[in-house]
């Protein structure tokens, strides 16, 4: 059972319903799982990433004893892609080797940011484009440049495949967050503690 399953067995049980939860691993949490390595500190194994404005998350995790700690950034990073290792700063995006490559990504987290003005956070079908926006799906908007670092970034954080998610769900989902600059900052913002 993960936090979710955990915390609807409390909440059923606080309401007076018997309940019995059954796990088939040694452990209750699902994905969240992380160990402690002397060599390298922690290591991450399972759900990540929790951010300063989740708080019902981190409620979660405290009620039942999971432990966080701040992202390690003292050294540089590493993205590997297509057997290239570019190293990079913690609390900025992997340098790209092409620049164009680089305005293009800039440019479209600047436009998703802005879209995200428009869409209501309680009703984001309200918003002026959302019929348009919902019928984009993520791969053909991403064909417009960036392509590469959106396969790997994005898909991360909507965790589905970007042919599968709308342009509007993505938006809704990093306004929600408070934009992309916190969704992807270590430092108040959506990857600062594990």
């Amino acid at each position: 059972a993960g936090l979710s399953g955990l915390s609807a067995a409390k909440w059923l049980s606080e309401s007076g319903v018997s309940v019995t939860v059954l796990e088939a691993r040694d452990r209750v949490g699902g994905r969240t799982f992380t160990e402690f390595n002397p060599k390298v500190d922690y290591v991450d194994l399972g759900a990540a990433y929790v951010g300063p404005i989740q708080n019902r998350l981190l409620r979660m995790a405290k009620e039942f004893g999971i432990e966080n700690y701040k992202v390690h950034e003292k050294e540089n990073l590493v993205h590997y892609n297509n057997g290239k290792r570019t190293p990079f700063k913690p609390s900025s995006i992997p340098v790209l080797r092409n620049s164009f490559v680089c305005m293009d990504i800039n440019n479209i987290l600047y436009l998703i940011d802005t879209m995200g003005e428009e869409i209501p956070a309680n009703a984001p079908w309200n918003a002026p484009k959302a019929d348009e926006w919902d019928n984009i799906n993520l791969l053909k908007y991403l064909k417009r440049g960036a392509t590469q670092f959106f396969n790997n970034v994005m898909t991360a954080f909507i965790t589905s495949e970007h042919y599968e998610a709308s342009l509007l769900g993505l938006i809704w989902y990093i306004k929600q967050c408070g934009g992309c600059k916190r969704i992807f900052s270590t430092t108040n913002g959506g990857q600062m503690l594990l």
